[in-house]
């Protein structure tokens, strides 16, 4: 999920105090994403020993649009490929990578399918691709590795990262590239499916640093994590946004064949409270229109995988309790409302293809007409025809 919420700072004082007794290092985000700048950068025509399509856009991307970049493309499959092999070579290891990374919590986690909103990937010989399977290593809360895999033809590419839930949403803060392509790669390794020494792109996507985690959170962040990670500065505050480290640079795994797909299916649910303060999200009424939102939301995820087709299943549903406020003072400044949120997503792979179809709806109902409104968001991906996707916000007058 993206998220607009501002983190107060009670809030993620809990959140660290409870995140730094999990974390035993030693010394060893979903927020809406800052579009590079300058020129889209480009692949280089060659790479990794002419395996790799010089025509993949570096980014996967919410929507069907190069305008709207999200994350760096940072592992490249080629070989015997395909998102389900990749699926079933992670969920067959188990959490020990002792003495590569820290015996420690997030790192003995083992690998298991992921909740998460989907997106899209693109090649010119293949156009846009959903993202069906997503996989994570550690937890939605508080923090885990999360990949997000595509099908693009003779190749399969992913963005993997390493990311925390914030505060009082259901939205998480990427806090790393490299460290999770890093450990994917680590685990394609362990599987035994290398077919070849792991290889780099070059340069790729953009360097040394692409997004950022707003300072609020870094400062919340343990040293030892911040170390792992790579970010400066590793102890004291930041006194500004911190860039997320990159290199660049794309890991290339080449796969050998392996054993058939994991039939394993996943069912879970969860319930995430919210207790934050937003701008509002739609239908605003000013630059300072903010809104104290309360309640809870729940998540639901179901797998199946089939020798015909592999579904991912995935649902947001919640009413939360709204309430006006001034973002200076915090004191409310009208009547509590409902807000509806609802989100559906079902991804299917099948031999024609990914075909990917998500709505999101957001729903506000304020007792007068002043900020009330709905939010409506569309996207289909597949093979059957072109991509669609389509924004629509309903805001009646007063």
């Amino acid at each position: 999920m993206r998220s607009r919420e501002l983190v107060r700072l009670p809030a993620l004082a809990a959140w660290v105090a409870a995140l730094s007794a999990a974390l035993v290092l030693g010394s060893c985000s979903d927020v809406d994403p800052v579009e590079p700048t300058g020129d889209r950068p480009s692949p280089p025509a060659h790479v990794a020993g002419d395996v790799v399509p010089s025509d993949l856009w570096p980014f996967t991307a919410y929507s069907p649009s190069m305008d709207d970049p999200a994350d760096p493309i940072n592992l490249i499959f080629v070989g015997d490929v395909g998102a389900r092999k990749v699926r079933t070579a992670l969920l067959a290891l188990d959490g020990d990578r002792t003495p590569t990374f820290p015996a420690a919590f997030p790192f003995d986690c083992a690998w298991k399918d992921a909740m998460g909103s989907p997106q899209v990937a693109f090649s010119d010989a293949e156009g846009w691709s959903g993202g069906v399977i997503q996989l994570e290593c550690g937890e939605y809360d508080p923090i885990r590795f999360h990949v997000r895999l595509f099908d693009l033809g003779d190749v399969t590419v992913a963005n993997a990262h390493m990311d925390l839930l914030i505060p009082g949403t259901a939205d998480h803060q990427v806090i790393a590239w490299e460290a999770a392509e890093r450990l994917v790669a680590f685990d394609i390794a362990r599987s035994g499916l290398l077919a070849a020494a792991p290889a780099q792109t070059g340069p790729f996507n953009p360097a040394p640093t692409y997004r950022e985690i707003p300072a609020v959170i870094y400062n919340g962040i343990p040293v030892g994590l911040r170390a792992f990670i790579g970010t400066t500065p590793v102890a004291g505050d930041a006194q500004g946004p911190v860039g997320i480290v990159n290199d660049g640079s794309a890991t290339v795994l080449t796969l050998a064949s392996g054993p058939p797909e994991d039939p394993t299916p996943a069912q879970r649910e969860l319930s995430v409270p919210f207790a934050q303060v937003i701008p509002n999200p739609f239908c605003s009424l000013g630059p300072l229109d903010f809104l104290r939102v309360g309640g809870s939301v729940l998540l639901t995820l179901d797998v199946r995988p089939g020798t015909g087709a592999f579904t991912h299943h995935f649902r947001v549903d919640g009413t939360l309790d709204a309430t006006p406020v001034d973002p200076l003072t915090g004191q409310a400044t009208g009547p509590s409302f409902a807000a509806e949120i609802h989100e559906n997503y079902i991804g299917q792979i099948t031999d024609a293809g990914a075909n990917l179809t998500g709505t999101l709806l957001r729903i506000k109902l304020p007792p007068s007409t002043d900020g009330r409104g709905r939010f409506t968001q569309r996207i289909h991906v597949g093979p059957e025809g072109p991509p669609t996707f389509s924004r629509e916000e309903d805001c009646p007058g007063p």
